[in-house]
């Protein structure tokens, strides 16, 4: 049996990689399309699918990287002195 046209907001979000609270946001905003059938909220697979081949790249960065970092030092200094 093929993929079903549409699909639960709790298999949508978790193939996305998002919440179903997001889900309702970016609907709100616009951003994707929501099915209501037989009082379901459903998102259609094509939808679900467009959202993941359009999702831009992320790229850590590095100003902030070396900023945790240098947060987890301070943090972790004392510990390791004994204090």
């Amino acid at each position: 049996m093929a993929d079903p046209e549409l699909c639960k907001l709790n298999d949508a979000s978790f193939t996305l990689g998002v919440s179903r609270p997001t889900l309702y946001k970016m609907a709100k905003k616009g951003e994707v399309e929501l099915v209501k059938l037989g009082g379901r909220t459903l998102m259609r697979r094509a939808e679900v699918e467009r959202l993941a081949a359009t999702a831009p790249a992320w790229r850590p960065d590095p100003a902030r990287s070396a900023q945790a970092n240098a947060a987890r030092r301070k943090v972790s200094a004392p510990a390791r002195n004994g204090g």
